[in-house]
């Protein structure tokens, strides 16, 4: 049972847990429409429920989904479902990150910038399935909001895809004698990255002292791909950057 702090649109509401009184986004068919603040609903079986209290790089959960439009949302759980039928077993915390994504990614298109992702080809080889499962969001766009979906950014939607899945089998997808691994820079401290190409992505919500950490990591015969938007900061202090 939860009691809803928030209704969101009519397919997303934020709602406390009865039982640990935390706060959390519920999505599913239907589930806002015609609630109110305060009143309790119970969850059904095809409805997905989301902890805020997950933290990202573009902060906590629960300050992301307050700025984001639920419209994303409810597109980045469509993509989700999908990768949970191909992969079964995923990480749907990567819901507010990939969202966050869409979101940014809809404004550029609208804005008629250019979007370019040097990597596309080579993620749709080593991540196909992942590739495929993020073409999904082409009818959706399409069908909502009007917008169309270029492959470079399908290829970065792909990434998240990945990001999401939890069997290690499947994280680390081999092709010939290279693999590609998704990790945060959390995990970077202790470690060498010889022999690698390494790619820091959204570099500009990196503090100076993050990237320092990452590029003290590099060892022989690596390369590294830096990838940002100088405009796109969310530090909470920008000159950090």
């Amino acid at each position: 049972m939860y009691r809803i702090k928030k209704v969101l649109n009519h397919n997303a509401v934020i709602g406390i847990g009865g039982q640990d009184n935390r706060e959390y986004l519920i999505m599913g068919k239907g589930i806002g429409f015609g609630k109110k603040v305060a009143e309790r609903i119970e969850i059904r079986p095809a409805d997905t429920v989301y902890s805020l209290k997950e933290s990202t790089e573009r902060g906590s959960a629960e300050k992301l989904v307050n700025s984001i439009e639920p419209v994303y949302l409810e597109i980045a759980n469509e993509i989700l479902d999908e990768a949970e039928k191909v992969f079964q077993k995923i990480d749907r915390s990567v819901l507010f990150p990939m969202a966050d994504h869409i979101e940014y990614a809809v404004k550029r298109i609208k804005n008629k910038e250019q979007i370019s992702n040097p990597l596309r080809d080579d993620i749709r080889v080593l991540f196909h399935m992942e590739y495929k499962v993020a073409q999904k969001i082409q009818p959706i766009l399409k069908e909502r909001m009007g917008i169309e979906i270029e492959d470079d950014e399908i290829g970065s939607v792909a990434l998240h895809v990945h990001t999401a899945i939890n069997d290690e089998s499947l994280v680390n997808q081999k092709n010939g004698t290279g693999y590609i691994t998704c990790i945060t820079d959390t995990f970077l401290r202790g470690t060498n990255l010889n022999n690698a190409v390494i790619i820091i992505d959204e570099a500009q919500n990196y503090t100076t002292e993050q990237l320092k950490k990452t590029l003290t990591r590099i060892g022989s015969n690596s390369k590294v791909i830096v990838m940002g938007h100088d405009l796109q900061c969310d530090l909470d202090k920008p000159e950090t950057s």
